[in-house]
């Protein structure tokens, strides 16, 4: 493969990434600055023989972890300063990115201390919300069209928390890239034509929605956590702290892609931390995208309730 001997700089999770390509989605920033990450290629080797069928698979050692990616990627994290890639016979930069930006990104948060969730945020009056919820529940389009409503942008699929917030009681939340992966029904609702749009590399079922006005860089206050569900009529109601406590676990996102080899302690603590300042309500909503709007007017009402603006 021909080398490529410049170096772009990106800015993700509120970290500076290093790397010898360019990201479509990612906010590009000044390259005289000292990356937080560095991306580069190397020879990690195969994948062990029993797990050869598999389409992708992560694994953890001591070393740190290997996410395959077959015939694209073998990513391997050894610290959570560095990346290093060895490309597979079918890999290009469009293919790789959803995985590197995805399972990669959300173990290497988790290497540096960093607490995530499987979740999409907005801001709305300068204040984060954040959706949690099974898959199909609606957290990336809710949070679109709150987006297509004038709010702002924060998060879809990982939502990293800043560090230090956690531990001052001031719970923040860093952006991601302003990209939502949508299907084409939601697509539609939004008023948009899903011809117009691409599938998100490795994404076939879904379309990259990058119609995004306002994306902001800063750490942004979380006011409110909601997990979603469908119900017949509308209700939010505030959840206890066991059942609340549960949903942060359920949701965490490095568990998701390391198993039993994430460090437990880190969901644990940070959940913990959250609860005492966050409240965590149960959104029940009628199943059908002809609702969204309605449900966006609900929470708009809440957050408002809570911000007193």
């Amino acid at each position: 493969m021909t080398a490529n001997t410049h170096t772009y700089y990106f800015r993700a999770y509120g970290l500076t990434f290093a790397a010898p390509f360019e990201l479509q989605d990612l906010v590009p920033i000044d390259s005289g600055c000292k990356p937080d990450v560095t991306i580069s290629y190397s020879e990690i080797g195969p994948k062990p023989d029993k797990y050869a069928k598999l389409e992708k698979v992560a694994l953890t050692s001591a070393a740190g972890p290997r996410i395959y990616w077959k015939d694209i990627a073998t990513f391997f994290i050894p610290d959570g300063c560095r990346i290093q890639i060895e490309r597979g016979p079918n890999w290009s930069v469009e293919l790789a990115q959803n995985p590197l930006l995805g399972v990669v990104a959300g173990a290497l948060l988790h290497q540096r201390g960093t607490f995530a969730l499987h979740s999409s945020a907005v801001a709305i009056d300068h204040v984060a919300v954040a959706f949690l919820g099974h898959k199909n529940c609606g957290k990336s389009t809710l949070a679109a069209v709150l987006v297509e409503r004038g709010h702002d942008f924060i998060s879809d699929d990982i939502l990293a928390f800043e560090p230090g917030s956690l531990s001052e009681g001031h719970i923040k939340v860093v952006s991601s890239f302003p990209q939502f992966k949508l299907s084409s029904e939601s697509v539609s609702a939004l008023g948009k034509n899903h011809m117009n749009l691409d599938s998100p590399g490795l994404f076939a079922d879904k379309l990259a929605y990058r119609s995004i006005h306002s994306f902001s860089t800063d750490p942004v206050l979380l006011a409110k956590i909601y997990s979603l569900s469908f119900c017949d009529a509308f209700s939010i109601t505030t959840l206890k702290a066991k059942p609340a406590l549960a949903e942060l676990l359920r949701h965490a996102y490095a568990p998701r892609v390391l198993g039993d080899a994430a460090d437990r302690r880190l969901p644990f603590r940070s959940a913990g931390r959250i609860l005492a300042h966050v409240p965590i309500a149960h959104l029940q909503r009628p199943k059908g995208l002809s609702e969204l709007n309605r449900l966006a007017d609900r929470i708009e009402i809440d957050v408002r309730q809570i911000t007193g603006s």
